[in-house]
């Protein structure tokens, strides 16, 4: 492949320099929640200081900096888009197609290469566990008498988000690192009124979200408060977690390793 490839030409195999590539992190982001954007950003700044790439930048499709924006600094013949999220599917396609069309719009051209999501990344499972334990340790608590909730997105339409974190919690709970594991979703069964209502105490609560917005503050948050109880506890969602950034490495290291074979 020429140094200077079209921006939609993805097919060819070439030998990727991590030093030569740009790594953007595309997430949902928030117009509500400014820390969703934050969050994400922080995670890009932690990429980048350890000089693995040539540059890292952070994109969203609502709030904060937008594809577009993110598409005009780049410098690199390639660019690895990761997806923010807890899924592949429909909104990583949609970041990938806008931060193709700011590429063009800016009279830059690169290779795009989009990685799988963050949120499907084995090591989400253990990072979402170390939250439990830390949240049950903190108030003096034994994870093996206690429960840990998972909770996220879910959707009546689609597929992707329960099957996601069922995978996830299963992976949990093949460590017997707690009494229980739960799986709750918000907007499909088993929902997360439910679960709380039929769940014995204690319990640490971890959302399976990739950054502090709504769903993951609000929806989780307002749940255990109109439990009642005292028993539940709010570990936050997983996207704040300092591993997401590994596994972001992680992520666009496997798209350099694809090109290269």
């Amino acid at each position: 492949m020429p140094p200077s490839a079209p921006a939609d030409d993805t097919s060819a195999k070439t030998t990727l320099n991590a030093s030569h590539v740009t790594v953007i992190l595309v997430a949902h982001g928030s117009t509500r929640r400014p820390d969703a954007a934050a969050a994400v950003c922080r995670h890009a700044e932690n990429i980048r200081k350890r000089g693995i790439f040539a540059d890292v930048d952070a994109a969203f499709l609502m709030g904060g900096r937008n594809a577009d924006e993110a598409a005009a600094t780049v410098k690199t013949d390639t660019v690895i888009l990761v997806p923010f999220m807890m899924t592949d599917g429909y909104l990583a396609g949609r970041a990938e197609g806008l931060l193709r069309d700011g590429l063009k719009a800016h009279g830059r051209t690169a290779t795009v290469r989009t990685s799988d999501a963050v949120g499907t990344h084995p090591g989400i499972a253990s990072l979402a566990a170390d939250i439990g334990l830390k949240v049950l340790t903190e108030r003096g608590l034994s994870a093996k008498a206690a429960t840990l909730i998972t909770v996220a997105h879910g959707s009546l339409r689609y597929p992707y988000s329960h099957i996601a974190a069922k995978a996830q919690t299963d992976v949990i709970t093949a460590e017997n690192q707690f009494k229980v594991v739960r799986l709750a979703l918000l907007e499909e069964p088993p929902h997360l009124d439910a679960v709380l209502a039929g769940t014995d105490g204690p319990a640490a609560v971890v959302g399976l979200f990739a950054a502090p917005g709504g769903h993951a503050l609000d929806d989780v948050g307002n749940a255990i408060a109109a439990s009642g109880r005292d028993d539940l506890f709010d570990g936050g969602p997983v996207g704040l977690s300092d591993g997401m950034a590994d596994i972001a490495i992680a992520r666009a290291r496997e798209v350099i390793h694809a090109a290269e074979h």
